[in-house]
């Protein structure tokens, strides 16, 4: 081997040596960096299975006829404090001059609240600020009103779909 040849090679091994410096460099941030993702991603994800004390409660109830035989609406309140009545099945027409009132009545309240009227066949939200109060087993309920609304406080006409809340 020529002096030249010896030469070429000692600096090729030292670039050798520097390439794998680096790279090990590289290795090391990326170990690193794929470590801390392990770990936040394990805190998030036990934070957000973990109920939080502070947590509103979410409730849901399907509204079916007086008789059981079939549903007709569902009650959702969400951790958003958002009250939505969706509709499930095929929307019955409704007689001329009359709409859906939606209700409910808390624990030891004196009446029921009304929760206002509904459109058939559509999605109703408000919030649930709106709520005498929420519990387990809360009646709600959806009556046939004239357009002009219960003006008595309470349901005047059939009703038409009724349930209770379970807690989720």
């Amino acid at each position: 081997m020529s002096p030249g040849e010896a030469e070429d090679r000692s600096a090729s091994a030292a670039d050798s040596d520097a390439v794998w410096r680096h790279l090990r460099r590289w290795q090391r941030i990326g170990s690193g960096a794929l470590a801390v993702l392990v770990v936040l991603t394990a805190v998030l994800g036990l934070q957000m299975l973990a109920p939080s004390a502070e947590a509103p409660a979410r409730y849901l109830a399907v509204l079916q006829t007086p008789q059981g035989r079939s549903p007709g609406w569902i009650v959702a309140v969400t951790c958003s404090d958002r009250v939505r009545l969706i509709p499930i099945g095929a929307a019955a027409p409704l007689p001329a001059g009359n709409w859906l009132q939606f209700w409910t009545k808390a624990e030891n309240a004196a009446g029921p609240t009304s929760m206002g009227m509904v459109a058939t066949g559509r999605i109703a939200e408000s919030p649930a600020a709106v709520l005498p109060a929420l519990g387990q087993r809360q009646p709600f309920e959806v009556t046939l009103e004239s357009e002009s609304s219960s003006t008595v406080g309470r349901p005047t006409a059939p009703v038409l779909f009724l349930g209770r809340t379970l807690r989720l």
